[in-house]
């Protein structure tokens, strides 16, 4: 019944380091996202200049291939990126972490 109760008040007592670590790594986690938000936005954008371009415009439509395959390779690397911090946080044990 004792040692149950310890269990208890360690799961209450957090350690500052472990807190601020982890708010650290939520922080960096949301921007990630919001960048990842924001070059799906600019590859929707891409996508749409793209059929509405004229097929007469060939320099502006090869340019825009070149940024469409950019933004997809940028989003790749952002997704891997963010899927490692998740792991990270989750092997770190960061308490009351919903992802």
């Amino acid at each position: 019944m004792a040692s149950a109760q310890n269990l208890e008040n360690l799961d209450l007592i957090k350690d500052p380091a472990i807190s601020m670590r982890c708010k650290n790594l939520l922080e960096k986690r949301s921007t990630k996202i919001e960048m990842q938000q924001r070059l799906n936005a600019l590859l929707k954008r891409n996508m749409k200049l793209l059929e509405s371009l004229p097929k007469n415009r060939e320099m502006v439509r090869e340019k825009l291939e070149f940024t469409k395959t950019r933004l997809k390779n940028q989003i790749r690397l952002s997704n891997l990126g963010t899927q490692t911090l998740e792991e990270t946080i989750v092997r770190r044990g960061c308490p009351g972490v919903a992802l």
